[in-house]
């Protein structure tokens, strides 16, 4: 492609590997960067580079994990909201038609189910807009102002069935990167800094800096680890102390890494099954309860046939 033609001249040229890559942000991001750079500097390319694929294969395994037991309840959630609007457009309207001419007044939910069904498509344009525009303020919020994104971030790794695996798979990325940056030669800091961009974690972010500066004072990275017990589980700290007291830090990480691969794959089995009886039970009481609305001044007119036969 023209970009490996440009790159190539650029070496050929005399411009440093790394050089070549860094004029390229927004292909090649600053953990590729960095493990390029540790790769020249101590004479691993080679080394560097293997490890860069092997740490970009994980993530990709991981993203198409994530992104797996994502589509089910993002497609049912589709399905649910087609069918109420469907019968709160199309079928609310009809029956207001017939019941018109029962010549009785209708119960208090019928009647109400009415009058929001005339507003439905305003509901839907103010909603609609207002989902989009917060999911677009959180997103950048999260992303841009850290008080609020390690508050999101709090919020979301507490939530019952999709929070343990968020922060699972934060975790993981974290691990992977740090793992492979300190195996790579980079100093504790721009491993934790990487780590922390790597994690999409804003609350892992924030922990760069004062963790950076407590190591380089002293002290060990298992005992900043577990001054943040909510968030660094106690097995990640464990094998992080071990990792450090035996001289095999990078290899502890990436062990820890493994072991939080095996629990993700088990909440993915487990969540999917989890999610579609919830969504199920959703479905049934979303729409069920409308029809049971909808269809209330027939039931009623039904019994008040029968109690006067009776």
């Amino acid at each position: 492609s023209d970009l490996c033609l440009e790159l190539s001249s650029r070496v050929s040229s005399g411009v440093a590997l790394v050089d070549a890559f860094g004029a390229y942000p927004r292909t090649f991001d600053d953990v590729f960067i960095a493990y390029i750079s540790a790769g020249e500097r101590t004479g691993s390319l080679p080394a560097a580079t293997g490890r860069l694929a092997a740490l970009y294969e994980k993530q990709s395994q991981m993203r198409t994990k994530v992104i797996s037991v994502a589509i089910y309840p993002v497609m049912i959630s589709l399905v649910i909201s087609v069918l109420v609007v469907g019968i709160m457009v199309f079928l609310v309207p009809q029956f207001e038609e017939v019941y018109a001419g029962f010549g009785a007044p209708l119960p208090g939910p019928t009647q109400t189910l009415i009058k929001v069904s005339k507003y439905m498509p305003f509901i839907i344009g103010i909603g609609g807009a207002g989902m989009v525009t917060l999911f677009t303020w959180l997103r950048r919020e999260s992303k841009n102002n850290t008080p609020i994104g390690v508050k999101w971030n709090r919020i979301r790794f507490w939530l019952p069935v999709a929070g343990g695996l968020s922060k699972n798979v934060a975790l993981y990325r974290w691990s992977t990167t740090m793992s492979g940056a300190l195996e790579a030669g980079l100093r504790n800091g721009l491993a934790l800094q990487l780590a922390g961009a790597a994690s999409g974690s804003a609350w892992m972010r924030s922990l760069t800096e004062p963790f950076t500066a407590r190591i380089e004072s002293g002290h060990r990275l298992s005992s900043q680890l577990a001054l943040e017990p909510e968030l660094f589980s106690p097995a990640l700290r464990t094998m992080v102390s071990t990792g450090e007291q035996a001289g095999e830090l990078p290899k502890m990480l990436d062990a820890a890494s493994d072991t939080l691969n095996t629990a993700i794959d088990g909440k993915v089995a487990t969540m999917g099954a989890q999610l579609e009886v919830l969504l199920l039970v959703v479905m049934g009481v979303v729409v069920g309860g409308l029809l049971v609305v909808l269809y209330l001044p027939i039931l009623n007119l039904s019994s008040s046939i029968g109690q006067s036969f009776d």
